[in-house]
């Protein structure tokens, strides 16, 4: 079953790109924007590894637990991106959650995003691997954390499928991601100023190292750091953790996919209620100017791009 939805995820994928120029565009504009943010990230964990640079364990704890974050707050933001396996589709189909766990998770990786997650998890394996004991750490680690990226992910996805798939949250995260991406420059100025005015980074990346460390999203990409550290102990608490919450993971997703499996979710439309509508015209009149005022009001409350405006300014 894992080859057979792996292979499918590819097939639709080259049929998707067949169908669009634009499809194809955006494939590779994703990959080379990939290639280099994952060149960047390989290069500099092999720079940390051999420039022996203290703060170089504390970097990459706090690096990674920010891409497991990455991975479950993106699909909120751009939900419906890769939707070639939706569960909803094999409601049809005499198969159960169990039967597509499995070939779910492994075709998750298949993709920019997948590629480019187990790249850097393997580039971090190099960096710690300055002994036995770190280096088993850091593929033990490796492989959890990047399992748990993507089956968060799912989690997160199929569990707000209903909200996900409605039109008022897609035109919201829409609103979202243009607000960031506003926000980006002056965030950037504030950052670059806030380090330069921090005394000792080296004491503020090892406390945000440490919180990560105890964080769901950074228990696994903490191992290698707690085992190269000395504290065996609470390295192997921290495995334990890691475990559990995968297997937590893995059973939730099958009990969602199950309920999927069997009531899919069909998309619904973003009507307006009566009430507000009545109470619109009540309040603009029933003439011509009030009709187009009234337009007016609904878009400012409705159109995604009508808010944005309001939320940027």
């Amino acid at each position: 079953m894992v080859a057979v939805l792996v292979g499918l995820k590819l097939r639709l994928l080259r049929n998707a790109l067949r169908q669009s120029v634009w499809r194809v565009v955006g494939l590779v504009l994703a990959l080379a924007y990939g290639v280099f943010l994952v060149g960047l990230a390989v290069v500099g964990l092999v720079a940390l590894r051999f420039t022996q640079v203290d703060v170089g364990p504390h970097v990459v704890v706090v690096g990674l637990t920010a891409l497991t974050v990455g991975w479950t707050l993106i699909p909120l933001l751009a939900f419906g991106m890769d939707d070639t396996l939706d569960p909803g589709r094999f409601a049809l189909l005499p198969l159960r959650a169990r039967e597509l766990l499995p070939g779910f998770v492994v075709s998750s990786l298949v993709g920019v995003p997948g590629v480019a997650t187990i790249l850097v998890a393997a580039a971090s394996v190099v960096f710690w691997a300055t002994g036995i004991l770190p280096a088993v750490a850091a593929g033990i680690g490796a492989v959890l954390g990047v399992f748990t990226s993507v089956v968060l992910a799912r989690v997160v996805t199929t569990g707000l499928g209903g909200l996900l798939g409605g039109r008022r949250f897609r035109d919201g995260a829409a609103g979202i991601v243009a607000i960031l991406a506003s926000m980006s420059g002056i965030g950037l100025g504030l950052g670059t100023q806030a380090i330069q005015r921090t005394p000792n980074m080296g004491e503020l990346l090892a406390g945000l190292a440490s919180i990560a460390g105890w964080t769901p999203f950074g228990w696994a990409w903490s191992l290698p750091a707690d085992v190269t550290a000395g504290r065996v102990g609470l390295a192997a608490a921290k495995l334990g953790l890691a475990a559990v919450l995968l297997a937590g993971l893995l059973r939730a997703w099958e009990a969602m996919l199950d309920r999927r499996l069997t009531s899919p979710i069909e998309a619904r439309g973003g009507g307006e209620r009566v009430g507000r509508g009545v109470r619109v015209d009540r309040l603009v009149g029933t003439t011509q100017a009030g009709a187009v005022a009234g337009r007016c009001l609904r878009y400012w409350r409705r159109e995604p791009g009508y808010v944005t405006s309001v939320a940027m300014f």
